[in-house]
């Protein structure tokens, strides 16, 4: 069985070789074997010499080990590599990197009692991954720290070698991206780096970008030129045929960062290249360059915009239904223009009616009946939000009332949403009966009455399209 802690002590002992192929894959492949395992520096495998020396090989197997080691802050990864072709490759992503050692370690010379350090979580994804590759069946954890999938060799891509790429969220954006009309960036807008010697001065309307991490995009804005600075470390994007707001927009929503990510390249610290830039995938932009600079006006002069959203989840926020990616992008920007928004989170739904049905299945009807209230009114002061773009559950604005909220939804939605607000005046008066002031027959909250509460609830959800 596959030992991967002694795999990542080899790796660190083996270190990175430049411009060399690397030592620790030519003795292996010196032996010919038909499977091999072996863990690599982010990118490393991608290097030309190493790529040379594994071309009589498949990949097989590629598993995220975060950065593991004890003295640095490098990206590791284990390969599984077969003579073999596979119709399927293992993959997986450790998705929680703060989580993998215990305690913070800071190490300069190696210490073998640091591995032992591991966090549970960390440690439980390891023994995830060789029993996979020992039993050739996923095994079935549950875990919210990791991501174990398989891929379709045909989806799998060789000039990827990182597992992030194959993450549900980069696979969807991908998908999208082969539906929707897009050019490069190199097309629409010229890049400079800044180097000292290329004595390039930003100007209005200049996107300044790093190489590494992508939470200092910045626009150069008028008021702000004379102001703003930059180092070697960043490139310049001078927009040419396209809207520079629309751009710096596209670099901000969480869609467009998605994009920036698949294009990192780096053995130790994953980068931008000015290559990869030229080459990053953009979006035609759909409307006018009027329309984007009042939505930048209104970015930059309200501090709420600033918020960073959730991968789609903001979308789902909103009610949206959406087939492609210009329409997914689309929302996010005018998400970012909702002022008095907070909408309640699928998983936060789902998790409610979860606990309603644990109560109503052991008999605790009255703790439905409450529960199922209390979703039903959030869930349509929600509704009602979107709608007025007002948010309701702002405890700074006035209160609407749970029965207010629903004959507003009847006026608002009109004469097909009619029997969801009887259902819904339903499920208000019965929440009523077990408020402690009103709670007057109990024999009228039974396990009848609460599952029909259960199904109007689910009715009503139903009814919003989400």
């Amino acid at each position: 069985m596959i030992d991967i802690i002694s795999l990542i002590r080899d790796r660190e002992n083996a270190g990175v070789v430049k411009k060399e192929s690397d030592p620790l894959l030519k003795k292996i492949i010196d032996n010919s074997p038909e499977e091999f395992p072996i863990v690599f520096f982010q990118n490393q495998l991608s290097e030309k010499k190493n790529k040379e020396l594994i071309s009589d090989y498949y990949i097989t197997g590629m598993f995220d080990l975060s950065t593991c080691l004890v003295s640095t802050g490098a990206v590791l990864t284990l390969f599984l590599c077969s003579k073999k072709k596979s119709q399927k490759v293992k993959v997986s992503v450790f998705l929680d990197s703060k989580s993998y050692k215990k305690e913070p370690i800071c190490l300069v010379n190696k210490n073998e009692e640091a591995y032992s350090n591991y966090s549970d979580d960390y440690l439980m994804y390891l023994r995830a991954i060789e029993k996979w590759i020992k039993t050739k069946q996923i095994p079935k954890c549950c875990s919210d720290k990791f991501e174990l999938k398989e891929v379709a060799s045909n989806d799998f891509d060789e000039e990827y070698m990182h597992s992030d790429f194959y993450l549900d969220r980069y696979m969807k954006v991908r998908k999208l991206l082969k539906q929707e009309e897009i050019t490069i960036l190199g097309e629409v807008a010229e890049i400079y780096t800044t180097r000292p010697n290329n004595h390039i001065e930003i100007q209005e309307g200049d996107i300044i970008i790093p190489s590494a991490g992508l939470k200092d995009i910045q626009l150069v804005r008028k008021e702000t030129r004379d102001k703003m600075q930059v180092n070697s470390f960043n490139y310049i994007v001078r927009p040419k045929k396209i809207s520079p707001n629309y751009l710096f927009f596209y670099f901000k929503t969480q869609t467009g960062k998605i994009i920036m990510e698949m294009s990192y390249s780096g053995t130790i610290v994953a980068r931008l290249t000015r290559i990869n830039l030229n080459k990053l995938p953009i979006l035609i932009q759909k409307n006018s360059n009027n329309y984007y600079h009042t939505i930048i006006n209104q970015f930059f002069d309200n501090e709420k915009f600033m918020r960073e959203y959730d991968y789609f989840e903001d979308l789902k926020k909103i009610g949206y239904i959406y087939n492609g990616a210009t329409e997914i992008l689309e929302e996010e920007i005018v998400e970012k223009n909702i002022l008095y928004y907070k909408n309640l989170k699928k998983e936060v739904l789902d998790i409610d009616l979860a606990e309603i049905k644990s109560c109503y299945s052991i008999g605790a009807y009255k703790a439905s009946t409450i529960l199922v209230g209390s979703v039903v009114e959030a869930f349509l002061l929600d509704w009602l939000s979107e709608i007025d773009q007002v948010n309701y559950l702002d405890q700074n604005i006035k209160d609407v009332q749970f029965c207010a909220c629903i004959n507003k939804l009847e006026r608002k939605i009109g004469v097909s949403w009619k029997d969801m607000a009887k259902k819904a005046h339903i499920i208000r008066k019965a929440r009523n009966l077990v408020h402690p002031k009103l709670f007057l027959n109990r024999n009228e909250i039974n396990r009848q009455t609460t599952q029909e509460l259960v199904n109007n609830l689910e009715e009503i959800v139903a009814s919003r399209g989400n």
